[in-house]
């Protein structure tokens, strides 16, 4: 029993030296191939940081994936090169111009509001004036502002008493207007929200800028 313990004992104790000789040997090859064990914490380095870029797409990825239009709307420009005796026209839908942002549900109604810009060019020294004709009929609360101006328009025919100018050779102008539709307090307008928010998304006009030599009525 005795001799059991003490071979027991000694196989423990050569086994433990085996291991420190080993370690001491791994420790010098180390020791001697230094540069290999440098490139090699470089590799390791090397892929940490390809990893990390991989992930940063993957996450880049699904972000751009789950953005909605919403969130990537810009306002809507409408160019014009303004000329002598000459009429540009373009046609705009008003929901075409909603700041996505202040949808309510999804959808028109008051307290949304929108923009677009009007980007008037010419080669030449030139009088301007911008008109617009309403196809249809608008929100009753719907206003109108210039982006800049504090005063409010009940529509764009009032708005356009403003807009007409000078214009430089090479200049371009840039027309910021906004809109607003507000929320009307007494039951009266409640009813009258109810009954424009069916005709908003229909609402279309159209916008004309005349280039003169000196602004006339027409």
């Amino acid at each position: 029993m005795k001799n059991k313990k003490v071979f027991k004992f000694i196989s423990i104790k050569m086994l433990v030296i085996f291991i420190i000789l080993l370690v001491i040997l791994l420790c010098i090859k180390i020791l001697k191939n230094s540069n290999d064990f440098s490139g090699f914490q470089e590799d390791i380095i090397f892929f940490k940081l390809f990893d990390n870029a991989n992930t940063q797409d993957e996450s880049s990825s699904k972000q751009n994936a789950n953005k909605t239009n919403y969130e990537v709307y810009t306002v809507p420009q409408y160019r014009f090169d303004v000329k002598y005796e000459n009429i540009k026209l373009q046609d705009i839908n008003l929901a075409n111009t909603v700041n996505y942002d202040t949808l309510i549900k999804e959808k028109i109604a008051p307290g949304t509001s929108g923009n677009f810009n009007l980007i008037l060019n010419c080669t030449q020294d030139i009088d301007y004036q911008v008109k617009f004709e309403s196809k249809n009929e608008k929100p009753k609360n719907l206003k109108f502002f210039v982006d800049g101006m504090k005063q409010k328009f009940n529509s764009l025919e009032e708005l356009q008493q403003i807009l007409q100018g000078h214009l430089y050779a090479k200049e371009e102008k840039i027309i910021k207007i906004n809109w607003k539709w507000d929320y009307e307090n007494s039951d009266i307008g409640n009813k009258q929200d109810t009954e424009d928010s069916k005709n908003i998304l229909q609402y279309n006009f159209e916008v004309k800028v005349l280039g003169k030599n000196t602004l006339k009525n027409s």
